[in-house]
């Protein structure tokens, strides 16, 4: 006896389409009738997950490797609007993603588990998204290393669905947690650390952000080394908030901490000198700003970039503060340092320019000091190095 599809109730119709063998011949049933497309239409993400359960499990028979499965889904996924359609599809695979996710080989679980969230989120169905980030949360705090990309992705979804949810105390632990967890040799390190100060400032722990940056200088200091520029990034930020928080004063005693950590033959150290040095006359701190500058000079040779320019700079203080003596000795040292290399390399045009520039500077500070005499001897000197 036959009986057509549309006269049954909407329970029979249901299990009679999740006897489906594939998403194939489900697509093909569902159009047969709009009865039968109503009941889909109902409870499609049950039946969507239970057929295609099925379809994986026969596609893949005595195959024990779940990755190209995975693939699989993440491929047919692409290709639907329907967000709710999506979690279904997924929903079919997690039971043996699931089972693995504990495995530090298998890298690709975490990638899977940050895509089945976005999936509940793009459905907006957050409380299924908040309840499925904390149960997976907890497996990956407990028996996965967070070195490589996959598990931090998750867990900053898993912060992004605390913060969605009105939770933002708990996406704070679980940053704070994580961080802990992470080394600095690690990149992870540094973009979580990122993370972390922007979740401090958007939920009101500011007071946080500075110790954390401080933190993340010394640690990379050590390990990166002090010239490194994820280092240096960190310095500057913290001179930033001390700055945001007008400690002004703090700022310039960290800047100088930072600077001591500095080679002073490199230029990195001549340009924290020189941010150090603006901000010492920001605050009308003008001993400071010679004592820098002195400190700087001391540790420059002719070969240093910026070298006449530092000598300008100290010459001019000098001038400034009545002492024209100490400032002829700076010029003088100068072109001394200068002449000895255009002795060593008399045809070279590099230092016939820098010798013109020192010789004259010294001259024309001789001349001003009523030295009349040492002026000519220099340009003397000057124009016979050079012709």
């Amino acid at each position: 006896m036959s009986v057509n599809l549309h006269t049954l109730d909407s329970d029979m119709l249901y299990e009679i389409l999740v006897l489906c063998p594939n998403l194939k011949a489900l697509s093909s049933l569902i159009l047969t009738h709009p009865a039968v497309f109503n009941v889909f239409s109902s409870r499609r993400r049950l039946i969507l997950r239970i057929v295609f359960k099925r379809q994986i499990f026969h596609e893949n028979r005595g195959k024990s490797y779940v990755a190209p499965q995975a693939d699989a889904v993440n491929k047919r996924v692409e290709n639907i609007i329907n967000p709710i359609d999506a979690v279904g599809l997924r929903e079919a695979l997690w039971p043996r993603v699931e089972r693995i996710l504990y495995s530090p080989t298998e890298h690709w679980t975490s990638k899977y588990a940050t895509a089945m969230l976005a999936s509940y989120h793009s459905a907006d169905l957050q409380d299924e998204a908040l309840e499925f980030a904390m149960r997976t949360m907890v497996v990956l705090l407990r028996t996965r290393p967070f070195f490589d990309d996959g598990p931090c992705a998750f867990a900053a979804a898993v912060s992004r669905t605390y913060m969605a949810a009105k939770m933002p105390d708990k996406a704070i632990e679980l940053q704070e947690t994580l961080f802990r967890r992470l080394v600095p040799r690690y990149p992870q390190h540094n973009r979580w650390a990122k993370q972390l100060v922007t979740a401090y400032a958007k939920t009101g722990h500011s007071d946080r952000v500075l110790p954390l940056q401080i933190k993340c200088w010394e640690e990379y200091s050590k390990v990166n080394g002090p010239r490194n520029e994820v280092t240096l990034y960190w310095a500057r930020e913290a001179i930033r908030e001390y700055k945001r928080q007008d400690q002004n004063q703090k700022a310039i005693e960290f800047h100088q901490r930072v600077r001591s950590t500095l080679d002073p033959k490199t230029d990195t150290y001549i340009a924290w000198s020189r941010q150090l040095i603006h901000m010492y006359q920001r605050e009308k701190q003008h001993a400071a700003v010679l004592s820098v500058t002195e400190e700087v000079w001391r540790h420059m040779d002719p070969e240093t970039t910026g070298y006449r320019a530092w000598m300008a700079q100290l010459g001019q203080i000098y001038v400034n503060m009545g002492r024209l003596e100490d400032s002829i000795t700076v010029y003088e040292a100068a072109w001394e340092a200068i002449k000895q290399r255009l002795i060593e390399k008399p045809n070279d045009n590099h230092w016939k320019w820098e010798a013109k520039g020192a010789g004259r500077v010294l001259a024309k500070a001789y001349d001003r000091n009523q030295r009349q005499v040492d002026a000519l001897t220099v340009l003397s000197e000057l124009f016979s190095s050079i012709s």
